[in-house]
């Protein structure tokens, strides 16, 4: 087994073992997101937003293109995010999305033009997509829709 499949293959039976440890366990009274992670007030119920996070994060920094992470949201129903310009050599911009509930979200890019990715919700796992911006020195808009009383998570990134 080479050195990056021990090390993806040890990250996976960290997680895994957090996730197991966490049902176990009462979640703590005071949970601080992550520094780099943006959220907009709510009343999320669905319980360990700081492991989605972490698993989206893993998801995204231990895939084959090795992701730059450039911010994470978590909140209730739609949302636009505001991502500023890539970094010098970063061309594509990605996202993770997991969101409660049954129902169908949508993610599209400014820049991208109309379309987008689109999924069913749910809590099991995420889908991870990426788009070749025309412009990467350009701010882009990121418009996340999805039902009105569904939680939601995505984490947006940039690759080469």
């Amino acid at each position: 087994m080479g050195m990056r499949q021990c090390a993806l293959a040890v990250t996976g039976t960290l997680l895994g073992g957090v996730l197991v440890l966490t049902g176990c366990t009462a979640p703590s009274s005071r949970q601080s997101p992550p520094p780099f992670a943006e959220t907009r007030p709510s009343n999320l119920t669905a319980p360990h937003g700081a492991i989605i996070f972490e698993v989206q994060k893993s998801m995204v920094e231990g895939s084959q293109t090795l992701g730059t992470l450039l911010r994470q949201y978590s909140g209730k129903g739609p949302a636009v995010l505001h991502v500023p310009p890539l970094a010098n050599g970063q061309k594509r911009l990605g996202f993770t999305v997991i969101c409660s509930g049954s129902s169908q979200w949508t993610v599209s890019v400014d820049q991208v033009g109309p379309g987008g990715s689109s999924g069913t919700c749910s809590m099991k796992g995420g889908i991870s997509t990426s788009y070749a911006l025309p412009v990467p020195t350009k701010e882009s808009i990121i418009k996340v829709a999805v039902a009105a009383d569904a939680d939601v998570w995505v984490t947006v990134y940039s690759t080469k």
